[in-house]
């Protein structure tokens, strides 16, 4: 079932631009965009969701998402909730845009009731479960689609967004 839960924010006295902080899906990111995302703020997650350095890149990932949360820089959003987003980019000339929801839910068993993912490589899943360990936090969501054109309606957000990132 999906659930609420209370996410992890970036806390605007401290982060003022969260836009500047937040970056596309670390697998679309090449070494050019992820420098411009370092240099765009102290905060970018890319440091979390592609961390630099060798073997121990992973444990400094770790020890950033705890930098940041020490310093208050990240906070714990005070009530559980599901999280609107909306991504925008451009494809083949065209404008397109994605609505969606973050929320928690609990994990199966393959083939219980959930379907795996397409074909995928071992070493991104190697680096994304060392990131998961090292950081004890989901950086980058799960993503599901549903090809349901119901669901779009009910994204409407209830109070303007938190975060806007160009």
């Amino acid at each position: 079932m999906f659930q609420t839960f209370r996410g992890t924010l970036f806390d605007p006295a401290v982060v003022s631009d969260a836009g500047a902080a937040t970056s596309p899906p670390y697998d679309v990111i090449d070494e050019a965009e992820q420098e411009s995302l370092r240099l765009a703020s102290p905060y970018n997650v890319v440091r979390l969701l592609l961390p630099e350095g060798g073997e121990e890149r992973y444990q400094r990932a770790g020890a950033q998402l705890r930098t940041w949360l020490d310093a208050g820089a990240l906070r714990a959003d005070q009530d559980r909730r599901l999280y609107l987003y909306q991504m925008r980019w451009a494809a083949d000339g065209e404008d397109r845009i994605a609505l969606g929801v973050i929320g928690a839910l609990r994990l199966t068993e393959l083939g219980d009731r959930v379907l795996p993912h397409e074909e995928t490589m071992a070493g991104p899943r190697a680096d994304r479960r060392a990131v998961l360990e090292a950081t004890q936090a989901n950086i980058d969501p799960i993503i599901g689609l549903s090809p349901s054109r119901a669901l779009g309606p009910l994204l409407v957000p209830t109070s303007p967004p938190r975060v806007v990132a160009l």
